[in-house]
């Protein structure tokens, strides 16, 4: 993120968090429009020249694209090579139910053509995977959401009403914080997930009820280890006693002691 810097009539000129549209995505094409039946002409996923079709419900609420299904998907060998998705392209809903979808396409996902309601978005130049999480991030906002047009249900983005946006700057700071929230997120929902199905499965455990009662409670002790510990993250001298440097977080609980020693009064009178 850029430094604040002084204009030369002397006004002071914030930070700049954002870039222009153009600067970081020099084209935006719809996907390619399936005539017919998207089976009709299907072929197998191994044959020379076939592209799997991606379409708008490949596309998770988190980002991702959904991994291939044989069973399921439909892969043609007649897609034109313009429509052929590459590496690091942005796909973004067209049709908007909500908040837009948007993803980004990885080595693994091809080779694959987007098709249906769906915009491609080609950087200018590679992104770093910090700058593609602030941009994703931004794509799936309600601002974005916002530029829809048309009836309910049929809610569309076009791709002129995009070029007038202006994207999020690469950001180290605010990638990492976006990916601790993440990381956190699933993990919490994982102890959430793993706390209910305990909770639920305490006469379903294939073992003696004195080993099913044994294992539920040390499951709960650890449940509540894990609750508390992150309680504490709310209590601001934890914060300082475990993440400020240990000279600080040495004089917080020495201070804290004496506090605590000469009782709720002489605490008062220390701080006036």
């Amino acid at each position: 993120m850029s430094s604040s810097s002084d204009q030369p009539d002397g006004t002071h000129q914030p930070p700049a968090l954002a870039v222009p549209f153009e600067s970081v995505i020099s084209s935006v094409k719809r996907g390619y429009a399936v005539k017919g039946q998207a089976s009709e002409g299907a072929c197998a996923a191994d044959q020379p020249g076939a592209v799997r079709l991606v379409w708008l419900r490949h596309l998770g609420r988190d980002g991702s694209i959904a991994e291939p299904d044989e069973e399921v998907d439909v892969w043609r060998d007649d897609v034109p090579d313009r429509f052929h998705l590459q590496a690091g392209d942005l796909l973004l809903s067209e049709v908007v139910t909500g908040r837009p979808k948007a993803a980004r396409v990885e080595e693994h996902d091809l080779p694959a053509a987007a098709v249906g309601s769906i915009l491609v978005l080609r950087p200018v130049g590679t992104l770093t995977a910090e700058h593609v999480r602030l941009i994703l991030a931004f794509l799936r906002s309600e601002d974005v959401g916002r530029l829809t047009k048309g009836s309910f249900g049929r809610m569309r983005l076009s791709p002129k009403d995009l070029h007038s946006l202006m994207l999020p700057k690469a950001d180290e700071a605010l990638s990492a914080a976006l990916d601790e929230l993440d990381t956190a997120g699933r993990r919490m929902s994982g102890w959430s997930a793993e706390a209910t199905t305990l909770a639920g499965s305490v006469f379903d455990m294939d073992v003696s009820l004195e080993d099913a009662r044994r294992s539920i409670i040390e499951a709960g002790q650890l449940t509540r280890l894990r609750a508390e510990a992150a309680a504490q993250l709310d209590d601001p001298g934890y914060i300082v006693r475990t993440r400020f440097p240990y000279p600080v977080a040495l004089r917080w609980r020495d201070s804290r002691g004496s506090d605590e020693r000469r009782g709720p009064r002489a605490s008062l009178r220390s701080r006036s």
